[in-house]
């Protein structure tokens, strides 16, 4: 249907609640010569009625299916660097054993740690995991470079 004949349904329907039969008689017939002038009858205006318009309309936006986006190959460091997820698993656990409770570190719960081995030895996928893998290496990033700033600090 097109957008001009959704115009004038739209203004002769809600005629046909009044309580005068020849008001109501006169406004199906106006509806008919309407739908005739596109080629449509009755049956038509029915079926645009039940059967819903994909483009039309709040309920395409709410029903539309969108594509999956494909999953991403890694994480990015905060210099930019792409790592694949098995290298940001690995970097985790590797500074889980080596930064101390003292700097942040060590903070790594045991259901985490074996996620980590899955995702390290390729049994996982990392993408399904993104946001946790964030928080983590985000965590442990700044835990490690407190570790390594009171390293320099003995050092000098």
């Amino acid at each position: 249907m097109s957008p001009e004949l959704r115009e004038k349904l739209s203004k002769l329907i809600p005629r046909l609640s009044t309580d005068q039969d020849g008001e109501i008689v006169g406004t199906v017939l106006a509806i008919g010569r309407v739908l005739k002038s596109e080629s449509l009858d009755f049956h038509d205006l029915a079926n645009a009625l039940t059967v819903r318009d994909p483009m039309l309309g709040p309920a395409f936006y709410y029903s539309y299916e969108r594509k999956p986006k494909p999953p991403k190959p890694g994480l990015y460091t905060r210099e930019g660097f792409l790592r694949p997820w098995e290298q940001v698993a690995e970097e985790i656990l590797e500074r889980h054993r080596t930064v101390g409770k003292r700097y942040g570190g060590k903070f790594l719960l045991p259901h985490q740690i074996e996620l980590l081995e899955r995702i390290r030895g390729g049994l996982e996928q990392g993408h399904v995991h993104e946001g946790m893998l964030k928080i983590i290496d985000d965590r442990m990033r700044t835990a490690f470079d407190a570790w390594q700033a009171e390293k320099k600090g003995r050092a000098a």
